[in-house]
């Protein structure tokens, strides 16, 4: 380094270079480093890596003042530098146009020294329009953050020791300066386990991308997340309706009631206000019914509602009155709304299926509600998916009740490739009856297995099991199984009915019918007029 004199703007520099201490949860010092205020409003940049785990972290100005940091802008993983505010408004640097000459100013944090004027070894530059700098003479444990300045105060970038030789480097400061809140930055790990909360972003879409994907976390979080997205748009429904939620999932119901109040006093948006209080009602109405609130009941949530539409008749708000009328019992009014949905943009599988349900309560024909829920699988998009596997479901279901157990078969087989394999032994036990029902009987021997892989422990499956044995004259295997079924549960009468059958079909008559006595013994209906037939 070498000494020269300093500019009133160099000197004024130095005043924004700060001390970054950051804390555990303890309250033990987790690291030190530097950084530098920039602008006016508080914000500034250091490293990164004290931030690691850090549950509060505090600046110290030139002055000796304090600071607490108030929230994570963001961070960059190349260079391991971030950007943060303090909350309040504080003097800062001003940030260099163009990048320094052949010599820049390096300044210390102010009680560790004076500001020294050191060559640039070379730059390099990345991004088309970033510079990285090599500083051979700057060197020293107390530098990183660090910024150096040009002759006339202005940042040009950040320090940090070199690892594996002499000297320093420096970071463009545009580079850092140029970090902005993301929505996707709630979901990196490092910035999670940082108890400093994230900034909300500027841009509301990316602020609605974060309090979405704060949903993922701890009730907790979530607050946190949506009271600083209400406190940056306080006329935007988003984080009310956030909050609201939170609180109905702790079962604060006057507070989900308070805030939602608050937000039809004060968002622009009246028409979104009065459709999410309206689904908050219908959800916890519906989801919640063993935990009354007098304040919210059915027909409060149809009035919100209603007050949606009166606003704009968009079919989202009209698709929540149906749901309401189907829950009210009014079906023909929610079918007539729902068919009436699937000639808007709300042409979805959903409603389609929503209109079958009300026509089956309509009582229905089969061909009807058939008819319906293939216009629901028609409008699925392809290939099918967890998403959409649940209309393959209900078409089957409506097929199998149909008696068209072929057509009902294929269905389930398209929801089981549409799940990805991920069912259970309820599943296969369903599927494994339409088969039996259709005489698929090898189709219905596999699933009743499967299910039993699944469920080991239900003796019902393998009674399932030996009677689909003993219904193809499979007699050995059926006694067998329906011998394991008593064996597993003594009280269940099924397994007795079953085995009394098998070994009456093997002809063995009387220890059959001692099986048959047994199941009638433990309440079996059918036992009695098996005793009578074979007797």
């Amino acid at each position: 380094m070498c000494a020269s004199a300093q500019s009133s703007g160099v000197k004024s520099c130095v005043d924004a270079v700060i001390l970054l201490t950051t804390y555990n949860k303890e309250g033990g010092v987790i690291a030190k480093s530097y950084g530098v205020f920039i602008g006016g409003d508080g914000t500034a940049v250091s490293p990164w890596e004290p931030f690691k785990g850090a549950q509060r972290a505090v600046v110290t100005d030139a002055k000796g003042k304090e600071f607490p940091v108030t929230g994570i802008i963001s961070k960059e993983t190349i260079y391991g530098f971030c950007k943060f505010t303090v909350g309040a408004k504080h003097p800062g640097a001003s940030i260099a146009d163009d990048k320094g000459g052949s010599k820049v100013w390096f300044l210390p944090f102010a009680k560790n020294g004076k500001p020294q004027q050191t060559n640039v070894g070379a730059t390099e530059s990345f991004m088309d329009k970033y510079t990285y700098y090599i500083l051979p003479d700057i060197t020293g444990e107390d530098i990183d953050g660090c910024p150096v300045c040009d002759d006339n105060g202005k940042v040009v970038a950040l320090v940090q020791k070199m690892k594996t030789t002499r000297g320093a480097s420096a970071t463009d400061i545009k580079y850092v300066n140029a970090l902005k809140s993301r929505g996707m930055d709630i979901n990196d790990s490092d910035l999670s386990q940082c108890g400093i909360p994230l900034v909300m972003p500027d841009d509301i879409e990316e602020a609605r991308l974060m309090l979405m994907l704060s949903s993922h976390f701890d009730l907790s979080r979530q607050k946190t997340v949506a009271n600083a997205f209400k406190s940056k748009y306080p006329k935007e429904i988003d984080g009310y309706s956030h909050l609201a939620h939170v609180a109905v999932a702790e079962e604060r119901f006057d507070d989900a009631k308070r805030i939602m109040e608050d937000a039809l006093s004060n968002v622009s948006g009246k028409d979104k206000a009065h459709f999410e209080y309206a689904n908050m009602i219908y959800q916890k109405e519906t989801t919640m019914a063993d935990k009354p609130f007098p304040a919210w009941s059915i027909d409060k949530a149809m009035e919100e509602a209603q007050k949606a539409v009166s606003i704009d008749p968009q079919p989202m708000y009209r698709h929540l009155v149906a749901q309401i009328d189907y829950v009210k019992g009014d079906y023909q009014k929610a079918y007539d709304e729902f068919i009436a949905l699937t000639k808007t943009n709300m042409r979805n599988p959903e409603v389609f299926y929503e209109a079958a349900q009300s026509k089956a309560q309509l009582q229905g024909s089969d061909d009807e509600i058939l008819a319906l829920l293939d216009s629901a699988v028609s409008v699925c998009p392809t290939p099918y998916n967890s998403s959409t596997a649940q209309y393959l479901l209900a078409r089957g279901m409506a097929y199998d009740n149909a008696g068209k157990y072929r057509k009902a078969v294929a269905d389930y087989n398209d929801y089981e490739v549409a799940m990805r394999g991920y069912v259970g032994a309820d599943f296969f036990y369903l599927r494994e009856q339409c088969e039996a029902k259709g005489r698929m009987f090898q189709l219905a021997l596999n699933d009743i297995e499967k299910a039993i892989i699944l469920s080991p422990a239900q003796p019902d499956l393998r009674a399932e099991k030996a009677n689909v044995l003993y219904r193809v004259n499979e007699i050995d295997d059926a006694i067998q199984t329906a011998r394991e079924v008593v064996e597993m549960a003594p009280d269940y009468s099924d397994g007795y009915l079953i085995l009394g059958l098998a070994l009456i079909q093997k002809g063995d008559k009387a220890e059959g019918l001692q099986q048959l006595e047994k199941a009638k013994s433990l309440g079996n209906t059918q036992a009695e007029s098996l005793i009578q037939k074979y007797r």
